[in-house]
């Protein structure tokens, strides 16, 4: 196998967020979607090496095959499911700061965020600020368990 990496560095800070859906059936509840994020960046200041295999790319990973199952799957969603890869986290968490000033839903109608960071660290499923959520909470003590 040949493997081959090819990275531009910007030291004026150029980055990008992306940004899919797929869409809601429910004419109501598909205003009021899900939202998974990951992060594209690591340690970007090195122009020679990105070494994110945990700290981004894991939770890149995931979010490219949750949305492709989402999306393969016969099953069809009242709320819409949007999927958000974030540039710029390492430089002050720009591209995030980016899509606050800009989003594409109003904060108001986002019914739930779910953050992929560092999905390859550990031995448990964990949820910062999950126990404010106690029936998906409950999902991640179960896997746990």
């Amino acid at each position: 196998m040949t493997m081959k990496c090819r990275t531009e560095h910007h030291p004026d800070g150029i980055g990008s967020n992306i940004i899919a859906c797929i869409e809601g059936t429910d004419p109501v509840l598909k205003g009021e979607p899900i939202i998974i994020g990951a992060h594209l960046d690591h340690v970007g200041m090195n122009n020679m090496l990105m070494p994110g295999a945990n700290d981004n790319a894991s939770g890149d990973a995931v979010l490219y095959a949750v949305a492709e199952a989402l999306a393969k799957t016969k099953l069809r969603f009242k709320r819409s499911v949007i999927f958000i890869l974030f540039g710029a986290e390492e430089q002050g968490v720009k591209g995030s700061e980016y899509y606050l000033q800009h989003p594409n839903v109003p904060a108001e109608k986002i019914k739930a965020f779910i953050n992929l960071e560092s999905v390859g660290r550990g031995e448990n499923i964990g949820a910062g600020s999950g126990k404010n959520y106690p029936a998906l909470y409950k999902v991640f003590e179960k896997v746990n368990n």
